[in-house]
């Protein structure tokens, strides 16, 4: 938990917030900006995956994730 937001992944090391997003996201797209916002502007880099992404293209993501550093 980083102030009020619970992530779905965290690596303080590398100051990476990962969120792995299923259908309810597309009901909360606002605080989902705000929640984005926040973390970038305390110095987090945020990437946001689908669950249909990483449960059809895990290695992709995890290609994803691997390029940030």
């Amino acid at each position: 938990m980083i102030d009020r937001f619970i992530l779905d992944f965290y690596c303080s090391e590398a100051r990476l917030a990962i969120e792995v997003e299923g259908s309810i996201h597309q009901f909360t797209q606002e605080q989902d900006d705000i929640r984005r916002e926040y973390l970038e502007a305390i110095g987090l880099k945020v990437l946001r995956f689908s669950n249909e992404e990483v449960n059809t293209n895990l290695d992709g993501v995890v290609e994803k994730i691997a390029s940030t550093r």
